[in-house]
């Protein structure tokens, strides 16, 4: 069966015809609110993890720093447990 360019117009016309407009939705935009416990908790983590990492910073410069591979798995999989990870 040939298709001639005329047919393939009128098709192309019906088919603009019978779609359907989307609706444009308004800009809908999410608001969070953080707490003022929360932000000083996080605060206050924060001091904590900045004081941790220069004092392992400090170790490794003076090559006082241990490694402990046994720790460091052990502190994965208790972590991989309580994520849900592995069982």
């Amino acid at each position: 069966m040939k298709i001639h360019s005329s047919q393939y117009i009128q098709a192309n016309k019906l088919y603009k015809t019978q779609a359907q407009p989307t609706t444009v939705q308004e800009d809908k935009k999410d608001k969070v609110e953080i707490s003022k416990e929360a932000l000083k908790l996080n605060a206050q983590t924060s001091k904590v993890k900045e004081e941790r990492l220069q004092e392992l910073k400090q170790q490794i410069e003076q090559g006082t720093y241990e490694f402990q591979p046994e720790k460091t798995a052990q502190a994965i999989l208790s972590a991989w447990k309580e994520s849900g990870v592995i069982k």
